[in-house]
């Protein structure tokens, strides 16, 4: 995206401030129990006091960079994941990029992702890849099946003897002496388990299945993997040959075995994990199904059996088992059981309100371990601008619906909640929230809008949300369905809630007996999704199209269309059909509108005056600082910053500038507050920027004018006509002075591709002088032109022919009915005109018409 020179700049800083939570995907911890948590969506956090707090590593280059593979050696920590790979030599708090010399890898973001590393020195590292999704897309195919090695600078890499898919996932596991011999284990989710000798440089196959991650008991020499349907193996060299077992789950599914590793502190102990094979899993198993049996247990693994097996729900991908520091009691780390003792600690990664869970009595229970992680992805952010919480700002998540009271400098105690099944089945996404001037039936202050996605859910509505009971942890008359069917926006006048729809036009609620009407006025297959209420006027903006079981579909398909209606005392007045409406911003007589096809169409008392095409991107959403006339959008595009910024009345002359420092282009909704501007985004929650300075430069325009004549006679038209630059919109008027007489506008026109013209007539003769001034739509002035100065004449006149008519008769008397003949002259000569002769009788008047040649 190529963004023109600015000529505002604003001043200030972002800062990731919650809420909490969101999908979590992988999990590590060092030998100085040190944590590190990523996920898919980008964000590293690290913890210092075993999970109890967390702190985002800020990186001005990781803009949604995640990790997905870790390892240490000699005191350096090196990362890998849709960055390439980075060390760090400070315990993580700060890290450098390893460059590997492979210009896919080394790219940013790279055309791969590293999911396995081994560090076996500071210079000597194994990893491997999987083709990025993203890349993907864009069409990069080149599968690496196989392994790299990068010793002191230099790249080397093993390739498996089969090959494979542009999907497949290879896992590492590394032991120089595994039965006498130098292995590295290359798990392959296509081709299955290999074993690559150092020694002899061959490659061995020794479990033919889809394998996932694997890991080694180094005191024992057992090899354990994990597969995609078909649970656990262990295996073991015996005679030359390798020997499987078993390892399955007795009364649970197999979508995929993503992990499982022998107990630091007891290798009969194993720990193990599965993940869906479609969310939140590197895995893909071909189904569609969302809804999986997922869990992470521990359990002792003796003669082909569990013993003290212990199960818990939810996906787990990684788990960062912890064990004791050189010089701590052990004894604080490990737990007891008849069968054995075990680790007591460990992390594992969770999906939404899950995130980092910890346990510290080996896995018999979890807790939530995420303070200071805030990786959710947000729905809305809305600011309760009438009724009981006034002032308020509710985020919905996907994971929760938390409120801030201050702007986000905290969260509302007792306030964190998802819309379940509470009779009608489970409802979609939360979107957006009001509050009412009084407690409904004495009970409910806040009200929360459910709607798509997906599609088929059924417990879709508006949900009146008892705030009190959530904080006393009650569960009865929480909450109250008032609404049925997918909402979006709310809006409350008096006791009328408008309500927004997702399915087709705006339901119009009595929120003192709950009945529903439908506001007239909007085409039935178009959804009143977007409902504003601003200075006695409900304006709705519609949808039509859409797939409605994508979460970004209002803002991402440029296929959608439909209108902005706008109704004044029950009078509907359509003043826009087209692209979809992202969002408007309204302001006095002023309204600005973001369309789906990346335009800013501006309207001046609901007439469209003027529109802006931006650059090409996803824009999802817009806000306007109307004080200093400051346009912000938010963009859900890898290619393009996150938060834009530009000259409302110059972006066609001064373009867009990003608002740089959020670490993140997956930007799905913003609101601008006083000086805050807040950014909700996709896995890093809401991001505040806080405007401390606007800085806006002069822009000096030049305004030509030019006259197609430089004199002419009264009545012929003139033709004036200039240019504007640099590039703007706006209105031209014409000034005229007469004689020196001062100068007065005599019209006006509209800037067109930075050209005018404008006809004039002059109406009597004299000196005339013209200028054009240049003004915005907003009437700030921008430009004066030169004069053009004109002598306007009289018309010369033709001196008029005035011909003389000598007629005769040849007779002075006659008779009745005795014939005359008239002749005549006509000078001087005409060569032919049409002559009537009037004869004046006693009987009255008579005439003869002729034709008269050559006089």
């Amino acid at each position: 995206m190529k963004f023109e020179p600015q000529e505002i700049v604003i001043e200030g800083e972002w800062k990731s401030i919650g809420p909490d939570g969101g999908d979590m995907h992988f999990v590590y911890v060092t030998k100085n129990q040190v944590l590190f948590a990523s996920h898919g969506f980008g964000g590293v956090w690290r913890s210092t006091d075993l999970g109890e707090h967390w702190e985002l590593i800020y990186n001005p280059e990781w803009i949604d960079l995640n990790f997905q593979s870790m390892s240490e050696a000699d005191g350096v920590l090196f990362a890998g994941g849709n960055y390439g790979i980075w060390k760090s030599e400070d315990d993580g708090k700060t890290w450098t990029r390893v460059i590997t010399g492979n210009k896919d890898l080394d790219s940013s973001p790279s055309k791969y992702e590293v999911v396995s590393i081994i560090a076996l020195s500071r210079t000597h590292i194994y990893f491997s890849v999987k083709i990025d999704k993203g890349a993907l897309l864009k069409g990069f195919k080149v599968v690496k099946h196989g392994f790299f090695e990068l010793k002191d600078g230099k790249l080397k890499f093993y390739e498996l003897p089969e090959g494979a898919s542009v999907y497949v996932v290879v896992m590492l596991a590394y032991d120089q002496d595994f039965n006498g011999r130098n292995l590295m284990f290359v798990s392959s989710s296509e081709s299955g388990l290999y074993t690559y000798d150092f020694s002899t440089g061959r490659w061995e196959k020794i479990l033919d299945k889809k394998t996932t991650r694997v890991a080694l008991d180094y005191e024992n020499n057992y090899v354990y993997v994990g597969t995609i349907g078909d649970w656990y193996y262990r295996g073991k060299l015996v005679g030359g040959k390798w020997s499987w077992e078993h390892i399955t789950v007795p009364g649970k599914t197999c979508p995929v075995a993503g992990f499982i590793v022998p107990d630091p502190y007891n290798p009969e102990r194993l720990w193990f994990g599965t993940e869906t094979g479609v969310r939140g899993s590197l895995y893909r198993t071909g189904s569609k199904e969302r809804q999986v049996a997922t869990f992470i247990g521990v359990g002792f693994w003796k003669n082909g059996k569990w013993y003290d097996l212990r199960i818990n729900p939810g996906w787990a991908p990684t788990v960062a088992i912890v064990k004791h520091k050189k010089g701590e009691d052990k004894s604080n780390y490990i737990i007891e059981t008849e069968y054995g003792i075990g680790a007591r600690i460990a992390f594992v990664p969770r999906p939404a309100k899950s995130n980092i869970q910890k346990t510290e009595d080996g896995g018999k229970t979890w807790k939530r371990s995420y303070n200071g992680i805030y990786a959710d992805t947000i729905n809305k952010i809305t600011l309760i601008e009438t009724g009981l919480r006034k002032g308020d700002i509710v985020v919905t998540c996907v994971s929760g619906t938390q409120v801030t009271k201050d702007l986000g400098e905290s969260w509302e105690e007792g306030i964190d909640f998802t819309i379940g099944d509470i009779g009608y089945g489970l409802p979609g996404y939360a979107w957006g929230a009001v509050s009412p001037s009084e407690k409904l039936e004495g009970k409910y202050d806040l009200l929360v809008a459910t709607g798509y996605p997906p599609s088929y859910f059924t417990g879709n509505g508006v949900y009146a949300v008892n705030t009190e009971a959530l904080k006393m942890g009650l569960k009865k008359d929480a909450l109250k369905r008032i609404v049925k069917g997918p909402c979006y926006d709310l809006v409350i006048v008096g006791d009328t809630l408008y309500v927004g729809r997702m399915d087709s036009g705006v339901s119009v609620v009595n929120l003192k007996t709950y009945s529903v009407s439908e506001l007239s006025g909007i085409p039935p297959d178009e959804a009143g999704m977007n409902v504003k209420y601003y200075d006695g006027m409900l304006i709705v903006f519609t949808i039509k199209g859409g797939n409605k079981d994508i979460d970004s579909y209002f803002f991402a398909d440029s296929r959608t269309t439909g209108g902005i209606y706008v109704f004044v005392n029950n009078t509907c007045r359509t003043i826009y059909k087209g692209k979809r409406v992202i969002n408007v911003a309204l302001h006095g007589d002023e309204m600005v509108a973001l369309t789906v096809d990346g335009k800013i169409v501006h309207f001046t008392n609901f007439v469209k005056d003027w529109e802006v095409k931006l650059p090409s991107a996803i824009y999802s959403d817009m806000a306007v600082d109307w004080n200093n006339r400051v346009v912000f959008l938010s963009t859900f595009d890898e290619d393009t910053p996150g938060v834009l910024y530009g000259d409302l009345d110059n972006l066609k002359t001064t373009g867009l500038k990003p608002l740089e420092g959020i670490l993140t282009r997956r930007v799905r909704c913003l609101l601008l507050v006083d000086n805050y501007l807040f950014a909700g985004t996709e896995g890093h929650s809401v991001w505040r920027f806080k405007i401390t300075k606007v800085v806006k430069h002069v822009i000096t325009y030049t305004l030509t004018l030019v006259s197609s004549k430089m004199s002419a006679n009264v009545g012929d038209v003139v033709m004036l006509s200039g240019k504007i630059s640099p590039s703007t919109s706006g209105v031209v008027k014409i000034f005229l002075s007469i004689n020196g007489s001062d100068f007065k506008e005599i019209g006006s026109t509209i800037l067109s591709n930075d050209r005018y013209t404008f006809k004039y007539t002059p109406q009597a003769p004299g000196t005339y002088v013209f200028k054009a001034k240049c003004f915005s739509f907003q009437d700030e002035f921008l430009a004066e032109s030169n004069e053009v100065t004109l002598t306007i004449s009289r018309k010369p006149t033709e001196e008029k022919i005035k011909p003389k008519i000598l007629i005769s008769v040849d007779k002075k008397k006659v008779k009745v009915r005795e014939p005359v003949t008239i002749t005549g002259t006509i000078l001087p000569s005409i060569p032919k005109i049409d002559v009537i002769i009037v004869i004046n009788g006693p009987k009255g008047t008579f005439t003869h018409s002729i034709t008269a040649t050559n006089g």
